[in-house]
């Protein structure tokens, strides 16, 4: 069973609302959660504190998970609220994931080749983790996504992979309106 769970919490302090912010007509909440849901993930769950998120989430056809405060703040590590999210998931639906996708919601450029680029290369059995990278192979968090074992390990996974996604996240006003230029800059956009 792959899960697919997107934290989004109410907090964000550099851009406020950010997971509620416009992009192209659409909260990011919702373009992360439609494209989870699209993609065909068995359950697309999303963590937040917000009501306001969780509305919108639960419009796009996520099961919401409310968040606890604890796991809300900004020294939290996003694997927390992702294992509490899952554990809560699990419990509720009665089943066990064996597949673990984290999405943000701030990476609005996230595509389906990119989901399935990362859920090819974990179902394969060679790796218990991938994580998105730019192409210059700095980080991008768009998608990390583990094997269940591997999501609950308290150490970095030595059997990891990567996928290129030179899709940006939002974390400003700034990072919004370049993210849009860029958009209607490129071809079709």
């Amino acid at each position: 069973m792959k899960i697919c769970i997107i934290c989004a919490r109410g907090g964000s302090k550099r851009l406020l609302r950010k997971n509620l912010a416009l992009f192209r007509g659409t909260p990011l909440i919702c373009q992360a959660t439609k494209l989870c849901v699209s993609y065909g993930f068995d359950a697309v769950v999303v963590s937040t504190d917000d009501t306001e998120i969780a509305q919108k989430a639960e419009q796009c056809g996520a099961t919401i998970h409310q968040r606890p405060g604890k796991l809300a703040k900004d020294n939290v590590p996003k694997a927390y609220a992702v294992r509490d999210a899952l554990l809560w998931y699990e419990r509720h639906a009665g089943v066990q994931a064996s597949m673990i996708f984290s999405v943000q919601a701030n990476s609005p450029t996230l595509d389906m080749p990119t989901l399935l680029a990362v859920d090819e290369k974990l179902s394969s059995g060679n790796f218990g983790e991938v994580t998105t990278l730019f192409s210059d192979m700095r980080q991008n968090p768009a998608v990390r996504a583990f094997l269940r074992r591997n999501l609950f390990q308290d150490f970095y996974s030595t059997n990891a992979a990567s996928v290129i996604f030179d899709g940006e996240d939002i974390h400003t006003e700034a990072d919004l309106h370049a993210c849009e230029q860029a958009w209607n800059e490129k071809p079709g956009g």
